[in-house]
């Protein structure tokens, strides 16, 4: 069942994405504006002119939304100029991606202390449902197999990690005061058209196309790729169900695990092009796998995604062709 089949907006229904020119907020606005939602979008631009996919996601956005505010959310005042609209539901993805980036201010700024101030806006002027984006890089290396939402994650010496783990602990306070309900949605790797350039999909597909070496990181990883179309759906229907104990952590995640040469190869064959590779050591220990215990989703949403990945990739490559190669 879609999300569209779902989900049906009420009069002067609002959903605030901040982030929204990230890759799930730029999907997710969408979504919701397809769906009939008045969409308000908050984004900070100084994030949004930093590559050319974001300024491309921007320009679509400025031609469909009716609104995007523009600032820094770690910013009080902007906190509250985003939620003027008192909006019905919440998807806080405004934050620092880059689970390699070792730079410690820069996660403390921008997802630290804007979900501070969401969280405190929203107690203020409380949502039907507020969601905010984790990720699985929470649970480190010293989990057990697969990743259960049971699991007491603690810091792995990661600053984007470490950085999300303060978020959760941030939210699950605020929820403790029964202010509003907030679901934590821990993301695994999320890939599709219009992505980061800087995932290793992405990577692969512009170093094949432009005939360069393709960067694969030692250690034989495994990870858990999640279609942005599920990852999209799969958040349209949690937001129609808000936790009742008032906090919640749901795992999203692919159908299964996929070894990162095995995805390079898998580009590479439908791309028709022989792969070459250089090995680089990580900048510090990265998981080895990625398996996420989905049956917590399955219970609240009665579904999981179930794109496969050799489809996720058609999908992305057709993309990546038409928008993309012509650039690079």
């Amino acid at each position: 069942m879609s999300a569209e089949k779902i989900i049906r907006p009420a009069p002067q229904s609002a959903v605030l994405i901040t982030g929204v020119a990230g890759f799930v907020g730029f999907h997710l606005a969408r979504h919701y504006l397809r769906a009939g939602f008045a969409v308000i979008g908050a984004d900070n631009p100084a994030d949004f002119h930093k590559t050319d996919i974001r300024r491309q996601r921007m320009a679509i956005l400025r031609r469909e939304m009716p609104e995007i505010k523009e600032g820094d959310l770690s910013i009080r005042q902007f906190a509250e100029d985003a939620f003027a609209r008192r909006p019905d539901i919440v998807f806080h993805l405004a934050a620092s991606a880059g689970a390699r980036c070792r730079n410690t201010g820069q996660f403390w700024k921008n997802n630290l202390e804007t979900l501070v101030n969401m969280l405190a806006v929203a107690r203020a002027n409380p949502p039907a449902h507020f969601l905010f984006a984790s990720s699985s890089a929470v649970y480190g290396e010293n989990a057990p197999r697969p990743f259960c939402e049971t699991y007491a994650v603690s810091q792995t010496g990661r600053p984007y990690a470490d950085s999300k783990i303060a978020c959760e602990k941030i939210a699950r306070f605020c929820s403790e005061e029964r202010a509003f309900p907030v679901t934590c949605a821990r993301f695994f790797n999320i890939y599709g058209p219009w992505g980061r350039e800087e995932m290793a999909l992405f990577r692969f597909a512009d170093c094949l196309a432009r005939g360069l070496d393709a960067p694969i990181i030692t250690g034989g990883a495994m990870r858990s790729w999640l279609y942005i179309d599920d990852a999209i759906s799969t958040c349209a229907t949690l937001a129609q169900l808000p936790p009742e104990n008032y906090y919640r952590v749901v795992n999203i995640a692919g159908p299964r695990l996929v070894r990162t040469i095995d995805a390079l190869n898998i580009i590479a064959r439908k791309m028709n092009i022989t792969p070459r590779t250089v090995s680089k050591p990580p900048p510090f220990p990265e998981l080895t796998s990625n398996p996420a215990d989905l049956s917590l989703l399955k219970h609240v949403a009665g579904k999981i995604p179930e794109t496969e990945f050799e489809d996720g990739v058609d999908k992305f490559l057709a993309w990546h062709k038409q928008y993309r190669r012509k650039q690079l």
